[in-house]
């Protein structure tokens, strides 16, 4: 009986010893909280919405090796111009957007090898009712992530900020409607520029050509003639850049 009575004092004592150091930490990290002007929970609720607020609006960062990049890409391949560069990766991804919106794939060339995956996406989403809405995108800057030099063509891959308008409905009730401000947002996407068709294989890539006269898929670009139709495709179709893959990073 004795132990059990030492036994709970002891216990009582380190409750209580706990509950003083407790309050302790309580009222100075209050004192240090006042100090930093965070006293009054009304405020720090208010810089909280505040801070919210102006993520809305903050335009997305994106990072990259551009200027470690670029000079390689020059290198390699004098004729290279970033600007005009960039506004292709800007041209592409507005198509895939629009392409969206409109439940139809953009004709624009740059879209060609993604052309096949983006119908069926958009298919997908007809099949569930789902409608996208992307309006009035701009870009704000862009970064080259990556560059590769092989088989006969260019691989770029770049990370891209933009803004855009969005609505989504979903069997005709609106799911998310951002009509007021514009969502901040970034994609990262890959491109390749075929500059010696002699070289690349095609066979062993993602990346599928497509006749620019029945848009039937080229097995063997190197033949410069469509198998299905018998057009001749010419080597300035070849030479240009093409989205290859993309993805939105929020």
């Amino acid at each position: 009986m004795e132990g059990l009575i030492i036994f709970l004092a002891i216990f009582l004592g380190v409750i209580v010893f706990l509950l003083i150091i407790a309050v302790i930490i309580y009222f100075k990290l209050k004192m240090s909280l006042s100090e930093l002007g965070f006293g009054d929970s009304k405020k720090i609720i208010s810089m909280i919405k505040e801070s919210e607020e102006e993520a809305k609006y903050r335009h997305k960062s994106v990072s990259g090796l551009t200027n470690i990049l670029v000079p390689k890409i020059i290198r390699d391949f004098p004729n290279f111009n970033e600007i005009e560069f960039y506004n292709k990766v800007e041209t592409s991804i507005t198509g895939i957007l629009n392409s969206l919106s409109n439940n139809k794939v953009s004709s624009i060339k740059e879209l060609g090898e993604i052309r096949t995956n983006l119908e069926t996406l958009i298919q997908s989403r007809v099949a569930s009712d789902i409608k996208e809405k992307y309006e009035d995108i701009k870009f704000h800057s862009h970064a080259i992530k990556d560059y590769k030099n092989e088989s006969g063509a260019l691989l770029i891959t770049v990370n891209s900020s933009l803004e855009y308008y969005y609505e989504k409905k979903v069997k005709g009730k609106v799911k998310v409607a951002r009509k007021d401000y514009k969502k901040q947002t970034s994609f990262t996407s890959s491109f390749v520029y075929i500059y010696d068709p002699e070289k690349y294989n095609i066979s062993k890539s993602s990346l599928s050509v497509h006749c620019p006269n029945c848009s039937a898929p080229l097995k063997d670009i190197k033949l410069r003639i469509c198998e299905y139709c018998g057009a001749k495709v010419e080597d300035i179709n070849l030479r240009s850049w093409y989205i290859t893959k993309y993805k939105e990073n929020f």
